[in-house]
């Protein structure tokens, strides 16, 4: 996967998280916001250690540093660093603005798992296990050719399957039971 795509998931769960849980009279934009570009921040960040990367190009230095340490689709692109980083993430953002930590470090966890979701469907796959080496595919959108076009496709499959069933839960069940 491009980061481009990786980009248009992440935003695509944010909002449409964000619009679920944060709805009502009371609700300040900020926490839509938040959720939001954290997802499209986690989105991005498993990538950081290319340093050819949409990400890695914005901290060059660091990304060679990772990328030398432990390589690509090491340790960076495992579900406990991205469980550790939201954490951390989560910790110090409540410190600095207290009602935000949770929305920020939730988002960005969302993020990071959809792009690893997604690489999952590539050739490549991910080491969901880490340290263990073997790589993990999703079956039936795994194929062994590469191409931009197949990302997208994947990319708009992944969210019909994400996103639907939150606007299912949120909205549409509303008018369903409303009408029995």
């Amino acid at each position: 996967m491009r980061g481009k795509q990786h980009l248009a998931f992440g935003a695509a769960c944010g909002l449409s998280i964000g619009i679920m849980l944060y709805d009502g009279p009371n609700v300040q934009m900020t926490q839509r916001a938040a959720i939001a570009a954290a997802c499209c921040l986690g989105s991005l960040f498993p990538d950081i250690d290319i340093p050819e990367s949409t990400i890695g190009r914005c901290v060059h230095p660091l990304s060679r540093v990772i990328n030398r340490i432990f390589g690509h689709r090491g340790f960076v692109h495992s579900p406990l660093c991205a469980i550790n980083l939201s954490l951390l993430l989560c910790v110090t953002i409540s410190r600095m603005m207290p009602g935000l930590g949770s929305a920020i470090g939730g988002g960005f966890l969302l993020g990071y798992a959809g792009h690893l979701v997604q690489d999952s469907c590539t050739a490549r796959g991910v080491r969901w296990l880490w340290p263990l080496h073997h790589c993990f595919h999703i079956p039936f959108l795994y194929a062994g050719k590469e191409s931009v076009l197949r990302y997208w496709a994947v990319t708009a499959f992944l969210c019909v399957i994400f996103i639907l069933p939150l606007f299912y839960r949120r909205y549409l069940s509303d008018i369903i039971f409303m009408y029995n």
